[in-house]
């Protein structure tokens, strides 16, 4: 599996989430049950991508939120809202340049989001990159 693949599988474990979650570790075991395997270090950066995520939401939407036009966190669809997350905990914490990151966002939003969602992602990932230079 590749980071890619891995970042997908936080991409969609952040969604459930969202969705309904109680128990993060016990929704994780039961998440990674349902997948293929995952190597030893796709599953670290699997499991660094979903914490961090999940301890710094309100820091990284907090980031995005004033270039969002007409909207709020709240009211974006749940996919996008977690692409945003995801997309800005790598950049925040220089995990990949940003470039790479707003990319992976693009592709994340190609596969589950809304039909043209990558545009309006790309549109604010680069607005909060130049913001804060983050580049």
């Amino acid at each position: 599996m590749s980071r890619h693949t891995a970042r997908e599988r936080a991409l969609q474990f952040l969604f459930e989430c969202e969705m309904h979650c109680e128990n993060v570790s016990e929704q994780r075991e039961q998440f990674l049950l349902l997948q293929e395997k995952i190597t030893d270090e796709n599953l670290s950066f699997f499991d660094e991508l979903v914490h961090g995520v999940l301890a710094s939401k309100e820091e990284l939407d907090a980031m995005y939120a004033p270039y969002l036009r007409k909207w709020t966190p709240e009211r974006l669809p749940i996919v996008d809202r977690c692409i945003f997350r995801l997309a800005l905990f790598e950049i925040v914490h220089k995990i990949v340049p940003a470039s790479v990151a707003i990319s992976e966002a693009i592709q994340l939003a190609n596969t589950f989001a809304e039909e043209d969602a990558y545009q309006y992602i790309n549109g604010v990932l680069g607005a909060v990159v130049r913001a804060h230079d983050l580049e």
